[in-house]
Order: structure tokens, then C-alpha cells, then sequence
């Protein structure tokens, strides 16, 4: 039987016309074409899959750490011996100011930041958006 089904799609108009329909997406032309009544056993197989679902994650709040933006110049010195004491670099913009990160990570260069008054640290919304986690498990059989 399957061998008289692909003998026939040996014939170039039959060819021409199955690759056509599956091209445009025309399924009743298709299952004309091809023509196969095959009897599919059925599987009787099941899988257990879980889903991922998206779910929104409000924002923390935590303590965030950023450089005083009123440093004097009496301020600054500490600030830079801090820096370099621990390991840190000094980028300096075309005029002549230290260009500083934004958010200190804790450690003890912080803490130094932090004794010395040289910090800021509020309370602010870190992270949120969207996270993935595993859905319900569900049982599909074929």
C-alpha cells in the first residue's frame, strides 16, 4: 500500500502540487495529494510534563550604598586614600573630577566609606520583573 502511494508521488505534477499545498498552507489539498489511510496504532504512551510560568516579582527593598554627591574638597582626599587603599581605581573625566560608581557593593572598602560619613545608603527597590518557576505537573497520554 505505501509503496503504490509513493510510486505515485513519483509523477512531477503530483510532487509539483503536494509541495505547493504545503507551501501555502492548503491542508485539504494536501490530504488529497497524498492520499495515505494507513492504520496508526495508537501509542498508548504518557509523559508527565511541568510548565514554566512567568509570574511578577515585586521589588525588594534594601539598603544601597552610593557616594555623597556633597563631598567638599576636604572629603574628597579621604575618599580617593579609601579607594586605594582598597584596590579600587580612579577614573578621572577631561576635568579632572573622579568619575565614581554609582552603588558601592558591602565590604570593607564600604565600611571604611561608611566611617568616614562619606556614603549614603537608603533604602531602595532592587529587582522585580519577571522570574520563571515550574508550573503544576499534568499527565498527557497519546
Amino acid at each position: 500500500m505505501l509503496s503504490e502511494v509513493l510510486e505515485k508521488w513519483q509523477d512531477p505534477d503530483v510532487a509539483r502540487g503536494i509541495v505547493t499545498s504545503v507551501i501555502s498552507g492548503d491542508g485539504e489539498a494536501f490530504n488529497r495529494l497524498i492520499d495515505i489511510d494507513l492504520p496508526i496504532p495508537p501509542l498508548s504512551r504518557c509523559y508527565w510534563l511541568r510548565e514554566l510560568v512567568e509570574i511578577v516579582v515585586p521589588p525588594e527593598l534594601q539598603e544601597v550604598c552610593r557616594l555623597r554627591t556633597d563631598l567638599t574638597e576636604e572629603e574628597r582626599i579621604p575618599y580617593f586614600r579609601i579607594l586605594l587603599r582598597c584596590g579600587h581605581r580612579v577614573v578621572v573625566d577631561e576635568g579632572g573630577r573622579a568619575v565614581v560608581d554609582s552603588v558601592i557593593p558591602p565590604g570593607p572598602c564600604l565600611e571604611a566609606l561608611r566611617a568616614a560619613s562619606l556614603v549614603e545608603c537608603p533604602q531602595e527597590p532592587v529587582g522585580g520583573g519577571l522570574r520563571l518557576v515550574p508550573g503544576p505537573i499534568r499527565r498527557y497520554c497519546f
